[in-house]
């Protein structure tokens, strides 16, 4: 997940400061699409970066789970403003 973070407990708690079951959608699909290209460093995370990542996420439940994420839900996730840890 990059910036030292191995597991998504970890991940959920560097990125967001949160559990797993608080993430929201959009929060966790950034999470599931930073895994193929995580940052060694924040500075690495550009916001573009933030955005392509999660994108990737929600575009792959768009097409491969269609009955369980409502094209609404992936708009809202979409559109979501990811407010990281540091932040706050």
């Amino acid at each position: 997940f990059g910036l030292g973070a191995e597991d998504i407990g970890t991940a959920c708690r560097v990125y967001f400061g949160k559990s797993p079951k608080d993430l929201t959608l959009g929060e966790a699909a950034f999470l599931a699409g930073v895994l193929p290209e995580p940052p060694r460093t924040r500075s690495e995370l550009t916001l573009e970066k933030v955005y392509r990542c999660q994108r990737r996420a929600l575009s792959r439940l768009a097409h491969f789970f269609p009955m369980k994420y409502s094209s609404q839900q992936i708009a809202q996730a979409m559109q979501e403003r990811l407010v990281f840890v540091w932040e706050r």
